[in-house]
């Protein structure tokens, strides 16, 4: 019984070619049907794979300004300040620059309206500093058919010297009653080149008076102006000439509000009836002394067909209200009239103030068809 063999249960460590076929073909299966086995919970789970949308890119212009603002620093009156701004077009299309707007008249520009793909152009923008002194800022708006920036805005800032110098200031203003304004004095003096004054004139000669010195010939002259005017307003202005070819003339600026001893106000009213849907509007007139001095009223002149007139005391300052109350009847309905009415007063017996009385009586229908 040596030769017998003894039975064993262990698999063989080695398979044949048939034997390692059959095997894989086994675990194949099984892993197909546990594909199928996987829970809906879990397929639900895993998140479905979604499609890139793709982006398609339109060809379009592009601008691109890199300098918006050029400074020209400090510079004379009377001469041009000139710059060119670069433009380019990084797009893929022309770039169309339709118009080039600017601010004021005293400012041109050219510029090229077509700038191809990837190139670039010019707006040359050109500011006459004539008449202006002191800080300065022009802007030009560059429109183009850029979807995305249709517009862009362009400057140039600086500071401009006078030729001539005017302390304190190139402008002259009156306020106040008669013996409350003072002479006015400006000096004049050369910032560059000397200059000689070699005439003047005025347009206001009724309202001022002024005359003119030699401080240090040829770099300093000196202004006086008064007034003279003793109640009323005024606006108008003395020109200097001069011997410069680059400033020929200085002009001077005068305005006057010169207030009497009769302050009145307004003095223009309207009464009546504005709107045929609105009741009767009185008028509203104070009388007061600029001084706060006790007065009277001497003398009311106006059309009594046309407006009654009735005073009251001014709480706040010596005076009166005068309440101007219309009378329709005298003005057909879709009409209206203008009057006047004087005023006199004992501080002053030889003025006579005038206020502009506007009376209407409006309708629903425009005056030409009333019957």
């Amino acid at each position: 019984m040596k030769n017998e063999k003894k039975s064993t249960s262990r698999l063989p460590w080695r398979l044949g070619r048939a034997g390692l076929r059959s095997a894989l073909a086994g675990a194949a299966a099984a892993l197909a049907v546990a594909c199928l086995c996987i829970s809906p919970a879990f397929a639900a789970a895993t998140p479905p794979v979604k499609k890139q949308a793709v982006c398609e890119i339109k060809p379009r212009p592009l601008i691109q300004v890199k300098e918006l603002e050029y400074n020209f620093g400090e510079i004379l009156e009377g001469v041009e300040a000139e710059h060119e701004f670069t433009v380019k077009n990084i797009g893929s299309v022309d770039l169309n620059i339709a118009n080039v707007r600017v601010d004021c008249g005293c400012t041109a520009v050219k510029y090229d309206a077509t700038i191809p793909a990837q190139g670039e152009g010019k707006v040359r923008m050109k500011v006459s500093l004539k008449n202006y002194v002191g800080k300065v800022d022009k802007k030009a708006t560059i429109q183009s058919n850029d979807p995305q920036t249709p517009e862009v805005i362009v400057r140039m800032i600086g500071t401009v010297l006078p030729i001539i110098d005017v302390k304190p200031s190139p402008g002259i203003l009156f306020r106040g009653m008669v013996d409350q304004v003072s002479e006015t004095v400006l000096d004049l003096r050369a910032s560059t080149a000397p200059f000689h004054i070699t005439g003047s004139d005025t347009n206001i000669a009724a309202n001022i008076n002024y005359s003119l010195e030699t401080v240090v010939d040829g770099k300093q002259y000196r202004l006086k102006v008064s007034n003279k005017l003793r109640q009323g307003t005024y606006g108008g202005f003395i020109k200097l000439d001069t011997d410069l070819a680059q400033k020929p003339d200085v002009v001077i600026r005068v305005s006057g509000f010169i207030d009497g001893e009769i302050s009145v106000k307004p003095q223009n009213i309207l009464i009546g009836k504005l709107s045929a849907n609105q009741p009767e509007r009185l008028g509203r007139i104070t009388v007061t002394s600029n001084r706060n001095k006790p007065f009277d009223i001497t003398g009311l002149t106006y059309d009594q067909d046309l407006m009654s007139i009735s005073r009251e005391p001014s709480e706040d300052q010596a005076g009166f209200i005068l309440v101007v109350k219309p009378k329709l009847d005298g003005v057909r309905v879709g009409a209206r009239k203008q009057s006047s009415l004087i005023i006199e007063t004992d501080l002053n017996p030889n003025e006579k103030i005038e206020v502009l009385v506007h009376l209407f009586n409006s309708a629903d229908q425009p005056e030409a068809q009333q019957k």
